[in-house]
């Protein structure tokens, strides 16, 4: 069968003046559903969101009027930002609307902890969530807009932006683990989660991990293979939980299924995942340094907070 390579279009703008919904039924505002290049408006592409992709065949497609076309366009170079840019907007004073969540949730000592390890940054008053490997290559900055309450705001302009496509870099994001920079120098198992700010705030929930996140449900599938070989447990929000159950069968990782048992108990909702769990439980502060005191004395048998 004659198979040919899949072109998909780049622009999260023109994604959505494509489709404005994926075919799953979500809305594709955000651009996560990249439609087949030439196929604009039709059902045809994979989405970053849901995990599908969605084909009328079983034959790759294309636009074989604009093949040679692509072909002839030299490609952009991968994305690697400098450090000095990380340094230079490093958010030392805890000034985003995230950071100064974290303060009022956990404590000062702790935001700072989460901040400097994840060196988070600062960004029109948002925080900017660093992608660096483990090779300590700055591959990306994603932009992200919260509310007050440590929440991902869903409303008004500017709720996700790139830091290349801000300063407009001729580059293509090439993704990685949102926290992989932390596994070479930790021989604890690793955890994935799936939103950025989950994996910052878990990193002082449950010590016992090393915290990563995919940045997005269907996105684990193409970033696997960069865990292989390692400890991993995948902990997916709840609406993930079969795509990341089969995922991690096939990679060899563990799922943790507690989201199945919290959502059960109307702790979380059908979006919910770790970080939401904890919220539920503990609605006030969180006290990092009881916690702390927890993990340094399990023959206690002590409750975290």
């Amino acid at each position: 069968m004659e198979t040919k390579r899949r072109n998909f279009e780049k622009s999260i703008t023109k994604r959505h003046q494509a489709n404005n919904h994926c075919p799953c039924g979500k809305s594709n505002k955000d651009g996560k559903f990249a439609n087949e290049i030439g196929f604009e408006g039709q059902s045809i592409g994979s989405c970053h969101s849901c995990g599908k992709d969605f084909w009328p065949d079983s034959r790759t497609l294309v636009d074989h009027d604009k093949v040679k076309a692509i072909a002839s366009v030299p490609k952009e170079p991968t994305c690697m930002i400098l450090q000095q840019d990380l340094i230079r907007v490093f958010d030392d004073n805890l000034q985003s609307n995230y950071a100064q969540y974290l303060v009022k949730q956990w404590s000062e000592k702790a935001a700072i902890e989460m901040v400097e390890n994840h060196f988070l940054g600062l960004y029109d008053g948002q925080p900017i969530f660093w992608y660096i490997d483990m090779n300590k290559v700055i591959r990306g900055g994603f932009i992200l807009k919260f509310d007050t309450d440590g929440h991902r705001a869903k409303t008004g302009p500017y709720q996700t932006r790139w830091w290349h496509k801000e300063k407009r870099l001729a580059c293509t994001f090439n993704r990685c683990f949102y926290g992989e920079h932390k596994i070479p120098n930790s021989n604890k198992p690793i955890a994935v989660c799936e939103a950025e700010s989950t994996a910052v705030e878990a990193s002082k929930l449950q010590h016992g991990f090393t915290w990563v996140a995919s940045g997005g449900k269907g996105v684990l599938k193409n970033l696997a293979h960069r865990l292989h070989g390692m400890d991993v447990t995948l902990f997916p929000d709840f609406d993930a939980f079969d795509l990341w159950s089969e995922i991690g069968r096939s990679n060899g990782f563990r799922v943790s299924n507690q989201v199945l048992e919290w959502e059960q108990k109307g702790l979380i909702g059908k979006t919910g995942d770790i970080r939401d769990y904890y919220r539920a439980i503990q609605p006030g502060k969180i006290d990092a340094e009881w916690n702390d005191f927890v993990d340094e004395n399990p023959k206690k048998n002590l409750t975290k907070n």
